[in-house]
């Protein structure tokens, strides 16, 4: 079995991190460090991808889309660069991630033929997916809830909008994502035909919701029987960096943590010299 672990670094390549401009992204070097140690441990390749790795989707750049929409355009791309390879199964992780010293291998925990992913549960996100699948992509019924009961939690799950902060696919499922998703050389003509083009954003619950990866993926599981195969992941594998090290002892086991946003990065830079934080997290 041959595993990967991609990553996706979408700043530019003179990126200085010493320059106090960039103090916004001085996390990147730390969890970078993090990531390719891990990768080293459980022996998985590592491959860091950008929107240079998929010269078509350069014409993405004369439309209106942001940054960080652009960068997560990429984990739909690299979906077809993965079928080329001779890979078995990859996992995505977010850059902005940290890996506890006890981590273990996440490819071990998840072997089979499953994709693994939490859910989202986000109601402003959900509504903001269910908008796009029904009167933009046109890919579920009007009238089609986006949410399906479950009997067993007793709670309401949502069925298209699954995390993305942290996943594993193997070929089996990638191949069926792949049938339904463009590539780089189809994306901007995708958008277009689908009244995308011009990124409209929407009002949801008084949030501004973009267009993102997580709505393809939406369409993709719409269109096909990729939620058959759907796994949850376990918490600890995209586990927010608050409750690893600012809440009560309930969530403190982590094998992955999230920095996720703003307030995420600076707490890793504020406690580099922590020992209560860098004793459990290999930076």
């Amino acid at each position: 079995m041959k595993n990967v672990v991609y990553i996706i670094n979408n700043l530019p390549s003179d990126t200085d991190f010493a320059n106090p401009g960039y103090k916004n992204v001085a996390w990147v070097p730390h969890c970078l460090k993090s990531l390719e140690s891990y990768c080293d441990k459980i022996n998985a390749d590592l491959k860091i991808i950008s929107s240079k790795d998929f010269p078509a989707f350069a014409e993405i750049n004369d439309y209106n889309f942001s940054f960080y929409q652009k960068s997560t355009f990429i984990k739909v791309l690299m979906l077809h660069e993965f079928m080329k390879t001779d890979y078995d199964k990859f996992a995505l992780l977010d850059l902005d991630m940290v890996v506890s010293k006890d981590a273990e291998d996440i490819f071990e925990r998840y072997k089979d033929d499953h994709f693994v992913m939490q859910y989202g549960f986000n109601e402003a996100v959900v509504k903001k997916n269910e908008i796009f699948l029904k009167q933009y992509l046109k890919s579920i019924p009007a009238d089609e809830s986006v949410y399906r009961y479950n009997e067993k939690t007793k709670r309401n799950m949502p069925k298209y909008n699954l995390n993305l902060g942290c996943y594993i696919m193997s070929k089996k499922i990638v191949s069926k994502l792949t049938k339904v998703l463009p590539d780089q050389y189809s994306f901007v003509s995708f958008l277009k035909d689908n009244n995308l083009i011009d990124n409209p954003v929407l009002e949801v619950f008084g949030e501004r919701k973009d267009f993102i990866d997580q709505d393809l993926y939406g369409f993709a599981y719409s269109k096909t029987d990729a939620l058959d195969y759907h796994k949850p992941m376990d918490w600890v594998w995209n586990a927010n960096y608050q409750a690893c090290f600012q809440k009560g002892d309930q969530n403190k086991d982590f094998n992955l943590c999230h920095l996720c946003g703003e307030d995420g990065k600076q707490f890793l830079l504020d406690n580099l010299n922590n020992p209560e934080v860098i004793s459990r997290i290999d930076v």
